[in-house]
């Protein structure tokens, strides 16, 4: 019983990790979203102008 106790506990882990990498990685998509929507305006801006 103890085997599988342990077995268990290593998966729950894991799922705990995998989902904080998610969380992380949410993150750094909404960022990378947040900056291309400001480059995007400043190259408009620079097409505008020429």
């Amino acid at each position: 019983m103890d085997y599988i106790k342990r077995g268990v506990d290593d998966i729950r882990f894991e799922q705990k990790a995998q989902g904080k990498r998610t969380d992380e990685l949410s993150d750094r998509v909404t960022r990378v979203q947040e900056s291309t929507k400001q480059a995007h305006k400043r190259l408009d801006r620079i097409d505008n102008e020429g």
